[in-house]
């Protein structure tokens, strides 16, 4: 007697992407993206699937791939078979590029598949309030090792899949927020969860108003001192920027979807402008009290980690930040050109990988690396058609394998070839 297959659609599945990759988990079978995009709709699935079968299958291929159905904190999730990343189909949602992800050297992950960071203590300890000049003085900044604000914030964003882009895809700030506030719920940092320190920016919905300003009262709560103690405590906020302006006694910023404003002083203002000129030049030209014009960079959007303390005032104060720029499609882009060619990649929707463990202003990171050719193929942008860059490149790919190189102003060259993809 045939099986029976039953189709299962989300409550919101005209939100997501149209795509042929299907996975059965036992009898039911779903859109891979839906499951993904919607994990908590398919509890009970995957749940079952796992006691009777034991993992899913994935049926971007002729052969199917296996999938693990893995059981963290509570919730089920699904993950890709160990060591058959390459083998899912160029357009399919599991595939993975391993030699292009490397994990950060500050992270594990557990038997349940939960990534478990090791952070710098100055991330993790609270803050001291001084009367000096230089205001609050971060308590044990220089102890332990381990990630910085900005190596968290990129293991977050690859962990959350934001490095990554398929053909079909749409990426808005809904769906960046719920993938990164899924990859937070599921990791920890030492022995606690990682929510317990970060907080993801949820977007405002005016039905959702109860809940989520029950949400920013917690949070509010908890920066409360303890009575008498000298250290009070932070949070690290993730969202995107809205844009930045002058105070009375420094800056001032206001992250979208959010009521709060955050100050912070000159010095951070000054390394952000060393570190990330250009996206603070684009939220600070929103600003009519700089006397520039207004308009923002048309491609750019903004995206921050802040960590914050209270102030004997009530106010919000950063005490460290770090900024991405992300093109239109939420993808990060350190350029205009790096942009241009995201865009181009999205419209001959083309799979790709934007390597964001690279060092910040590093020559030999590749812009973004196709993953939809027979091997992970890298496209680099010359901004000024510097030789010593092309020279670079050559030396790092090494001869059996040609670079893909852009130079700046001058037309694209032709793309690398799209592997054969097995008939589903």
């Amino acid at each position: 007697m045939a099986t029976l297959v039953r189709m299962v659609q989300p409550s919101h599945a005209s939100t997501l992407r149209p795509t042929p990759t299907m996975i059965a988990l036992g009898d039911v079978l779903c859109d891979a993206m839906a499951v993904l995009e919607a994990p908590d709709e398919y509890q009970g699935a995957m749940g079952l699937a796992r006691e009777t079968v034991g993992h899913g299958w994935c049926r971007c291929v002729t052969d199917p791939r296996k999938l693990q159905i893995r059981q963290r904190l509570g919730r089920y999730h699904l993950a890709v078979w160990p060591e058959d990343g390459e083998r899912h189909s160029a357009g399919c949602p599991f595939r993975r590029v391993h030699d292009c992800r490397a994990a950060p050297s500050d992270s594990t992950l557990d038997a349940d598949g939960s990534l478990i960071f090791s952070l710098a203590q100055g991330l993790v300890e609270g803050v001291t309030r001084s009367r000096s000049a230089a205001g609050a003085t971060v308590s044990g900044s220089h102890g332990k090792e381990g990630l910085s604000l900005r190596q968290l914030l990129l293991a977050l964003w690859r962990q959350a899949d934001l490095d990554r882009w398929l053909p079909g895809w749409t990426r808005d700030y809904w769906r960046v927020a719920k993938r990164l506030e899924q990859a937070v719920a599921i990791s920890r940092f030492d022995a606690r969860p990682l929510a317990e320190l970060v907080q993801v920016v949820p977007p405002w919905r005016e039905a959702n108003k109860v809940g989520l300003e029950a949400l920013w009262a917690a949070f509010d709560k908890s920066l409360d001192a303890t009575h008498g103690s000298e250290i009070h405590p932070t949070r690290i906020l993730l969202g995107e920027i809205d844009h930045i302006q002058r105070s009375r006694y420094g800056w001032q910023m206001r992250l979208r979807h959010t009521l709060p404003v955050l100050y912070f002083d000159d010095a951070l203002h000054v390394d952000w402008a060393r570190q990330s000129g250009l996206a603070l030049l684009h939220l600070q030209r929103q600003d009519p009290a700089l006397g520039q014009p207004m308009g923002s960079i048309s491609w750019m959007r903004v995206f921050a980690a802040v960590q914050v303390y209270r102030s004997r005032s009530g106010n919000l104060r950063v005490i460290r930040g770090e900024l991405l720029a992300l093109e239109k499609h939420y993808m990060p882009a350190s350029n205009e050109q790096e942009a241009i060619l995201c865009e181009a990649l999205v419209n001959e929707s083309r799979s790709f990988l934007r390597p964001v463990e690279g060092e910040r202003g590093s020559l030999t990171r590749s812009a973004y690396v196709l993953t939809d050719t027979p091997k992970p193929h890298p496209l680099n942008v010359a901004l000024q058609g510097s030789m010593h860059l092309r020279k670079a490149l050559k030396l790092r790919d090494g001869l059996e394998r040609a670079s893909w190189i852009w130079e700046s102003g001058q037309p694209f060259p032709p793309l690398p070839a799209v592997a054969a993809t097995e008939s589903r």
